[in-house]
């Protein structure tokens, strides 16, 4: 219960700095559709770098991860399908 609480906490907190940061910059751009847009085209801007840092290399390991599993997987397969042929000869 306790992180479900910290983490509603920390959106609340986020939502309150958001809304002070437009109000903030609101008589400063001469109305409230600028500061929206300018805090929006920041976060954006945010996203795509974090994205281009942080998440685009680990999904590509992921998926060189994963192809490894699938490589070596089949392998298996391939031994398991072999004993299963050789035990269905001998057993008859």
């Amino acid at each position: 219960m306790a992180p479900i609480l910290f983490l509603l906490l920390l959106l609340l907190a986020f939502m309150s700095l958001n809304a002070a940061l437009v109000l903030w910059l609101a008589p400063i751009m001469g109305g409230i559709v600028l500061p929206l847009l300018a805090v929006g085209i920041i976060y954006l801007a945010l996203a795509v770098v974090i994205y281009l840092t942080a998440v685009r290399p680990s999904l590509a390991t992921l998926q060189q991860r994963l192809g490894t599993i699938y490589a070596a997987s089949a392998t298996i397969e391939g031994v398991v399908r072999q004993v299963v042929g050789i035990v269905k000869k001998i057993v008859g």
